[in-house]
């Protein structure tokens, strides 16, 4: 059951960091929401979202690994012994 549920959050952390990444690409390219901006203010948002973009698709990448990570484990072969081939019978 922890592992549903982790899964969960993980998938819910993906949805919100892509949300969040959009959103900064949106505000990269709008720039400031002032209704006369100057160059230095345009600057310094560009700077502002560049960066916290690089650590929205650093976080997302983190966040798609682990959840990789967790659903190729579950899906392991489970060990079997292989029936006795004389008689088919497990010991």
């Amino acid at each position: 059951m922890g592992r549903k549920i982790l899964i969960g959050i993980l998938s819910l952390l993906t949805i919100l960091f892509a949300a969040l990444l959009l959103m900064d690409v949106a505000w990269f390219f709008h720039g400031s929401l002032e209704l006369f901006p100057t160059d230095e203010q345009q600057g310094k948002i560009k700077s502002v979202a560049g960066l916290s973009g690089c650590g929205f698709v650093l976080a997302e990448a983190a966040v798609l690994f682990l959840l990789g990570r967790l659903s190729r484990s579950r899906h392991r072969p489970c060990l079997e012994i292989p029936p006795d081939p004389i008689d088919g019978s497990h010991p």
